[in-house]
């Protein structure tokens, strides 16, 4: 719907899933959402533009979760977390034991440690305990904004371990 209001996160996750290979396109709008999780390899979303798609958490769930699902792809759009919603503490991305994954042109805005609640922008870590490190992992011109940045083990703007052949360029 992409009104700001309607809570989006079953159509966007319905994209994603029927999809797969191809990122599904957000017009520019406010999608108010709660989790999305994509159920397969080689899912995406991509915008019109940082700051024209955006995708607004609303509830206390992470915006986009997408464990263990290789070949992810995040591009050209904004992720804002809602400060009115209930449950600070949520993620913006997480990719756990994700490989090939890419996160380009994106903006991350207030995530982090929001009223002593711990939280991230954006999170890409081993699975299985680290025995399974995150690898191939691209992330470029990622833009953090509002957002705690390392002030304690976990809340972070931009976080990734054990990773395996990830390259970062103008995380800012």
């Amino acid at each position: 719907v992409g009104d700001g209001v309607t809570n989006d996160a079953a159509p966007i996750k319905a994209s994603l899933d029927a999809i797969a290979g191809v990122p599904a396109l957000l017009n520019s709008a406010t999608y108010r959402t709660t989790a999305i999780t994509p159920a397969n390899n080689n899912a995406g979303l991509r915008g019109d533009s940082r700051g024209g798609s955006v995708l607004q958490r609303s509830g206390s769930s992470t915006v986009i979760s997408a464990n263990t699902k290789d070949g992810f792809r995040l591009q050209d759009l904004t992720l804002d977390n809602d400060f009115t919603a209930t449950g600070l503490s949520a993620h913006g991305v997480v990719l756990l034991g994700t490989d090939d994954w890419v996160i380009e042109n994106v903006q991350i805005k207030n995530f982090g440690n929001l009223g002593g609640s711990a939280g991230s922008g954006f999170l890409a870590y081993s699975g299985t305990g680290g025995a399974d490190p995150t690898k191939n992992g691209f992330a470029s011109n990622l833009k953090i904004v509002g957002s705690a940045l390392g002030l304690s083990d976990n809340t972070n703007g931009y976080l990734l371990t054990d990773g395996r052949y990830c390259t970062a360029r103008a995380i800012y």
